[in-house]
């Protein structure tokens, strides 16, 4: 296989599968047979990408938008702390519930419910799932926004990450100052253990279902409005996906 074979292959890969099994082929022989210079390769790589983004489902992409979300903050609790009870950088503190020991503030909140519901409301609306799919679609939300704190406990696990707490009346500090650590805030002042730390993303899987799943009926609901009787959105063709 020539140069040429091998870098038309790869920037087929760039292109979703669905897009590739109907046009491939056309794309295929296009690079083939015409100059292969820097501005078709962007304009085919650009063009890949704009295709990807496309044929991401909305659980994916609410996913994506809450994982960036979480990571942010994460990074601003490691860097620059806000004191006890103040600020956005507030990411872990304790449970009030035996079972998870620590609660992650941003996806305990109502905002973050709204998310949710907004995620499986959004799943039936494009491919008519049932509520039951929409939870899915939402615990997959879930799992992707807490992947940052999930990497974090098993950091703190492998010793390679640690903890400060801060209670009331503590002044923060910075990265300079504590190195890499987890800033976590205790009125009591007691240091959260590792595996309670990646146990709290996947403790909030359960909850982020109901949430997706209340969606998919409100979903539901707004096509019957819509001159539905089945409740059903018309699925995109493109999608694979019937209505």
């Amino acid at each position: 296989m020539s140069i040429k074979h091998r870098l038309v292959t790869v920037l087929l890969g760039i292109y979703p599968a669905r897009w590739r099994r109907e046009y491939g082929g056309e794309l295929k022989d296009l690079l083939l047979t015409g100059p292969l210079g820097l501005g078709t390769i962007g304009d085919v790589v650009w063009s890949g990408v704009c295709q990807r983004l496309r044929s991401l489902e909305p659980a994916t992409v609410f996913g994506l938008v809450a994982m960036a979300a979480i990571l942010m903050t994460l990074s601003w609790n490691i860097v620059a702390p806000q004191p006890y009870e103040t600020g956005w950088t507030t990411l872990l503190e304790p449970s009030d519930m035996t079972f998870p020991t620590i609660r992650i503030r941003p996806l305990v909140s109502e905002l973050y419910a709204l998310f949710l519901m907004a995620c499986g409301c959004s799943m039936h609306l494009r491919h008519g799932t049932t509520p039951a799919r929409s939870g899915m679609a939402a615990m997959k939300v879930c799992f992707l926004a807490g992947l940052p704190i999930l990497t974090a406990g098993v950091l703190m696990l492998l010793r390679l990450m640690h903890a400060t707490v801060l209670g009331p009346g503590d002044v923060p500090t910075t990265f300079r100052e504590h190195g890499f650590a987890l800033s976590y805030y205790s009125g009591l002042r007691q240091p959260p253990g590792s595996l309670a730390v990646v146990l709290a993303p996947l403790a909030r899987l359960g909850e982020s279902w109901v949430w997706g799943a209340v969606g998919g009926s409100l979903g539901r609901s707004i096509a019957r409005r819509c001159g539905r009787p089945d409740g059903r959105a018309t699925a995109d063709p493109s999608s694979g996906v019937t209505g």
